[in-house]
C-alpha cells in the first residue's frame, strides 16, 4: 500500500510530526510504501492508497482533504478508493477551543466540513475519542483510539539514575535554592533568577549533581495551556517553606527546646529538608538534550491542555520519574489512587504522579497539587 502523510511541519520540535514519523516507520516495516509532504502536491494525493493528516487548523490540511474527497469521487480500475486518515492531535480539547476561541469560531466550519468527509478520524486515547464526537455531532465518523505508547519501553532503568541512589542521597539540604529559565537551543543565554542564583546557567551546570537537591524539569515552549507558572509558583513556594538550620547554642536545655519546636514546625508544615531546581529548557537537541535528560531527577508537565505528551514517554522510557496532570488524559488510564494524598494517583510503576482536579480546578488549587506531588516525590525513600 501507498501511504502519504501531510502534517503542517516536520520539524524535531513538533510533537504531531514526531508521532507521524513513529506511524510511519511502523508502516515501512510492515511493508508499505510511505511518504510525507506539507503542501502535498494534486497528483501525489491521486497517486497513493491512504492518506493521514496531522493536527489541524491549518489551511495546507484542509487543501489535503479537500483534494482527496474530490478525487474520491473518481471511480474504475485505474483509480482505487483512497482512504483518508485525520489524527487532530487533541485540537478539539474543550479547554484548547475555549483558548482559541478564534479558531472555534473562523476556522471551525471548514474544519468540520473536512473531518466529516474523512474516513476514519485517529484519537491518542478515549478522552480525545470523546471530544471529537462532541464536536463533529451526529454526523462524525467513525472515530478509532490508536496506542502511540506501543512505540516506547517503559521497562527500562537509566542507569545515571541507578548510581544516584544510595548513601550519597542521605545527605539533605535546607537552603533556597532557585528556579533556572533558559532558554533557546543551548543553555548560556537569558537566565531568569528567582531568590538566589549561585551561578549561571552553563552545560557545567547542567553536568553538575548535586547531593540532596531534587531536580525538576519542564521541557517545552512556554505557553499558558502548559501551565509552566503553576509549577514556578509551586517550586518558590516550596523552596520559601524550608527552615532553616538553627544556630548552636551553649545551653543544652535551650537546645533541646529549639530542637523540640523546630521538629514540631516540621511535622505541621511537613516541610522537606530537600531543596528543589527546577530548569525550564524551550528546545535542545542531541548532545545538550541528553545533559538535561542527565541532570533531571522528576520531569513535571503541568499542563492544562496536550495531545499525547511525547515529552512523558520520552522520560519514562529514560526510567525518570514523571508529574503531569488531567491536562493530558492519554495518561490517565490503568491509576490507583496514592493514599493519603487526595488527587494524586500513581502509575507505570510509580515512576507517574498524574494530578486530577488539576485541569479544572482554581490557580491555587493547581499549585498545591503540584507542590503536593513534588513534595510526596521529595520523602519517597527511593527518589534519587
Amino acid at each position: 500500500m501507498n501511504i502519504l502523510h501531510i502534517c503542517a511541519g516536520w520539524q524535531k520540535w513538533n510533537g504531531a510530526a514526531n508521532i507521524a514519523r513513529m506511524i510511519m516507520d511502523e508502516q515501512r516495516r510492515e511493508g508499505h510504501e510511505v511518504s510525507s509532504a506539507t503542501w502535498a502536491k494534486v497528483r501525489e494525493l491521486r497517486a497513493v492508497d491512504e492518506v493521514w493528516i496531522h493536527c489541524g487548523w491549518l489551511p495546507c490540511l484542509w487543501w489535503a482533504a479537500v483534494v482527496c474527497f474530490l478525487t474520491q469521487r473518481r471511480r474504475g480500475a485505474e483509480c482505487a478508493e483512497r482512504i483518508l486518515k485525520w489524527m487532530p492531535e487533541a485540537c478539539y480539547d474543550p479547554v484548547r477551543l475555549k483558548y482559541h476561541g478564534w479558531k472555534k469560531w473562523l476556522a471551525g466550519p471548514i474544519e468540520r466540513w473536512c473531518l466529516r468527509r474523512c474516513d476514519r478520524i485517529v484519537a491518542t486515547c478515549e478522552a480525545e475519542k470523546g471530544w471529537i464526537e462532541k464536536y463533529l455531532g451526529k454526523r462524525c465518523p467513525v472515530v478509532e483510539v490508536t496506542d502511540i505508547k506501543r512505540f516506547f519501553d517503559f521497562s527500562r532503568v537509566d542507569g545515571l539514575t541507578q548510581r544516584r541512589r544510595g548513601a550519597e542521597c542521605a545527605e539533605m539540604f535546607s537552603r533556597v535554592e532557585h528556579v533556572e529559565r533558559v532558554e533557546g537551543r543551548g543553555f548560556d543565554s537569558r537566565v531568569e533568577r528567582v531568590d538566589r542564583v549561585e551561578d549561571g546557567g552553563s552545560i557545567g551546570r547542567v553536568e553538575r549533581v548535586e547531593k540532596g537537591v531534587v531536580h525538576l524539569l519542564y521541557l517545552g515552549r512556554r505557553h499558558p495551556l502548559k501551565g509552566v507558572g503553576y509549577l514556578e509558583e509551586a517550586v518558590r513556594q516550596l523552596n520559601s517553606n524550608l527552615v532553616n538550620p538553627v544556630n548552636p547554642v551553649q545551653n543544652s536545655s535551650t537546645r533541646s527546646t529549639c530542637s523540640t519546636r523546630l521538629n514540631k514546625e516540621n511535622s505541621s508544615l511537613h516541610v522537606s529538608t530537600r531543596s528543589t531546581r527546577l530548569k525550564i529548557v524551550s528546545s535542545a537537541f542531541g548532545e545538550e538534550l541528553e545533559k538535561v535528560w542527565d541532570w533531571c531527577d522528576v520531569l513535571v508537565l503541568p499542563t492544562l491542555s496536550d495531545n499525547f505528551g511525547l515529552v512523558i514517554a520520552e522520560a519514562l522510557e529514560r526510567g525518570k520519574r514523571v508529574i503531569t496532570t488531567d491536562g493530558a488524559p492519554a495518561w490517565g488510564e490503568e491509576l490507583t489512587g496514592l493514599t493519603g494524598f487526595t488527587g494524586l494517583y500513581s502509575g507505570y510503576g510509580g515512576r507517574l504522579v498524574y494530578l486530577k482536579g488539576y485541569r479544572d480546578g482554581t490557580d491555587e488549587e493547581r499549585v498545591e497539587l503540584l507542590k503536593k506531588a513534588i513534595d510526596m516525590l521529595k520523602h519517597d525513600g527511593n527518589m534519587v
